[in-house]
């Protein structure tokens, strides 16, 4: 299966809109994990929990479910280590697809992305520093890696330049968050003067 261009930037935009919004200030100290904050909008609950994995080290997940039916819609979360995003995941019922990101000075450097909706990343994104993908790779039920053919891996590439370029600025701008033009800015985590993405993001 083909993830399209246009998943590709749905996906992302859900993360990118997770990530953007902010962090807490200084860091809390030793937390139990447990239910931090639940609302309901639209006829929908969103029921966020923290955990403190270690000292410094913070986990924080989202889950969004329907009020009808109790069914789950969403799954998005980060961690972080002190006040940085190190990672972050989503998953979205609707596309049957999610993803993972990981960060370093808030710079996003691999996505795995889970195309079949399976639960198992089948499509490794390692991106320059400038948030370019550099190399893509498809990972098969075996466990085998390949790398994308040239023309995928520059659909690609032109998909998260129209993110970087467009809708990531977008989402910033709806988010009240100050951001620069172009890839050079892009991707960066909330915790580095701009909001960041599944960060979606996650194609």
């Amino acid at each position: 299966m083909i993830m399209k261009p246009f998943r590709i930037l749905c996906i992302l935009s859900v993360c990118r809109f997770w990530l953007s919004l902010p962090s807490a200030g200084a860091d809390p100290g030793p937390v139990v994990t447990s239910v931090v904050k639940q609302t309901t909008q639209a006829g929908k609950t969103t029921v966020t929990k923290e955990t403190e994995l270690e000292e410094g080290v913070r986990k924080r997940d989202a889950e969004i479910r329907r009020d009808v039916d109790g069914v789950v819609i969403s799954r998005y979360g980060k961690v972080l280590r002190g006040n940085e995003v190190i990672f972050a995941y989503s998953w979205d019922k609707a596309y049957g697809q999610g993803g993972r990101s990981y960060y370093h000075s808030g710079k996003e450097l691999l996505c795995e992305a889970d195309e079949d909706g399976d639960g198992v990343s089948d499509l490794l994104i390692f991106f320059d520093s400038k948030h370019v993908p550099i190399e893509v790779f498809t990972r098969g039920k075996d466990g085998s890696v390949l790398p994308v053919s040239s023309q995928r891996l520059e659909s690609i590439r032109r998909a998260y330049e129209a993110f970087d370029n467009v809708i990531g600025p977008a989402i910033d701008a709806f988010s009240g968050k100050a951001t620069g033009s172009g890839s050079n800015n892009s991707r960066q985590t909330p915790d580095h003067g701009r909001g960041a993405t599944d960060g979606k993001p996650t194609p």
